[in-house]
């Protein structure tokens, strides 16, 4: 049997040995790796700070973190926050896993509570400047499980369930896709203040608590800066659903890390107006391809004629012939006569057998932001046609 001082130093070595082999495999130091994570969520507009940070093995956790904005004066407790399994690599390190499994913040008038917080393959440049992407937040999935607001009282205000995201890179050109949505929301419009328009107005629509989902796609292509928003649905349960695409280029990682100097720059007072400018002048360098906005109706369409008809003593046919007046009347000037007659076609179409009316705007070619600036304010009726400005019904 080895004696007692053999099997010390047996140990001891053991120790020593699996303490190098720790080291090697585990190369990153934790407040690195906690000051990319800051660094990260800086150009964000997001302000992370923290107690303490120590390791455990091939995590980091930091310690009593709170997170804030610039513009606002309170912080959000975060308690501690642990970054597992994290790798290295000469750009920058690899989160497999961020989890916030709780967090609540109450302030005056509102408290908001997150559940199941979580985000897996985050990655954390070292360097922004360097970062092909620009600095922009990167990872494999977003998810939160539940999130509510309730009042001083303790009412529900809102909440959201299933809400996530999920990114990828793909293609030669290396494009950032990006697919999330809401399974869930719910708005309590009786939480409202008594009296107010909102509150009345929703209650005799029938709506005293609004639910519906969200579904979201789009595509960000670094090299020529596309960024394509393929789908974003907004439904509302019993309502209808409201569907955005649009696509504008220019929006490069060069123009991210100039928008993020600009904005750290509006942090000075002094220099505020100034990088205000810089930043509309920074605006011409996008270009406009293409927009729409479609509304695809599930009965909100005929109760809001029929609100609308109620409160004038009318019938909804008689709405629908004042919009026929009022729509030319007030588009003309701005529009012109060929335009506006195809807007008021569009808008009786749909009051009379509500399907779905588009709006949108496709030009033959892409328009530079600075050209839309200058028409806007000059020449409205020459924008539209440029922008070949649309609108359909029941199609």
């Amino acid at each position: 049997m080895a004696s007692p001082f053999l099997l010390t130093k047996r140990l001891m070595g053991a120790s020593l040995f699996l303490g190098a082999l720790s080291q090697t495999a585990f190369g990153f130091e934790a407040e690195d790796v906690a000051s990319a994570l800051k660094a990260q969520l800086d150009r964000q507009q997001v302000e992370l700070e923290w107690e303490a940070v120590r390791q455990e093995g091939g995590s980091v956790v930091l310690e009593g973190a709170t997170a804030g904005n610039q513009h606002a004066e309170e912080t959000l407790p975060l308690g501690e926050i642990r970054l597992e399994e994290v790798s290295e690599t000469d750009a920058g390190y690899r989160i497999e896993n961020l989890d916030i499994a709780s967090l609540s913040h109450e302030s005056d008038d509102a408290t908001i509570s997150l559940s199941g917080l979580s985000i897996s393959g985050l990655i954390l440049a070292k360097d922004g400047a360097a970062d092909p992407y620009g600095g922009a937040l990167r990872y494999d999935r977003f998810e939160v499980e539940h999130a509510e607001m309730r009042d001083e009282d303790g009412a529900l205000l809102g909440s959201v369930d299933g809400l996530s995201a999920q990114m990828s890179i793909s293609g030669e050109d290396e494009a950032m896709e990006v697919v999330g949505g809401a399974e869930r929301f719910t708005v309590d419009m009786t939480t409202l203040p008594e009296g107010e328009n909102p509150r009345k107005t929703m209650q005799e629509l029938g709506y005293e608590q609004l639910t519906g989902s969200l579904d979201l796609s789009g595509r960000w292509r670094p090299s020529d800066g596309q960024l394509l928003l393929d789908r974003y649905a907004l439904t509302l349960d019993d309502g209808g659903t409201l569907v955005l695409a649009g696509e504008i280029s220019g929006y490069t990682p060069e123009f991210i890390r100039t928008m993020n100097e600009m904005a750290e720059k509006m942090k000075d007072e002094s220099q505020g107006s100034n990088q205000g400018m810089a930043m509309l002048g920074m605006m011409q360098q996008l270009s406009f391809h293409r927009l729409s906005i479609r509304f695809n109706d599930d009965s909100l369409s005929g109760k809001l004629l029929d609100l609308a008809a109620s409160k004038q003593g009318g019938t909804p046919q008689d709405v629908i012939a004042q919009a026929q007046m009022i729509i030319p009347m007030q588009l003309s000037p701005f529009l012109g006569s060929e335009l506006t007659s195809e807007v008021t076609q569009a808008v009786t179409t749909f009051l009379k057998s509500p399907e779905n009316i588009e709006i949108s705007a496709m030009p033959s070619a892409p328009v530079p932001f600075a050209m839309l600036i200058g028409a806007a304010m000059g020449a409205p009726e020459m924008l539209a046609k440029q922008v070949g400005l649309t609108v359909k019904a029941n199609q």
